[in-house]
């Protein structure tokens, strides 16, 4: 009898984790498809280094912002 329900409780067990599996699956193939889908729509915008200011030399960081005392 004891063998029976542990037999049935696996077998609800392994079920329950196939569904789950099934279920995580498919959430994450709807998820790629959604995605495929938004970069058809609208490409993402891609990153680019800003534009240094003319005249500026390239080793001064923030040289728009006065020199700290010291």
């Amino acid at each position: 009898m004891l063998s029976q329900k542990h037999e049935a409780g696996v077998a609800v067990a392994c079920y329950l984790l196939r569904e789950d599996i099934r279920t995580d699956r498919r959430r994450r193939l709807a998820l790629v498809r959604c995605l495929h889908r938004r970069a058809a729509r609208s490409p993402a915008p891609t990153a680019r280094p800003l534009p240094r200011p003319p005249g500026l030399p390239p080793d001064r960081v923030n040289a728009d912002l006065p020199d700290r005392q010291q």
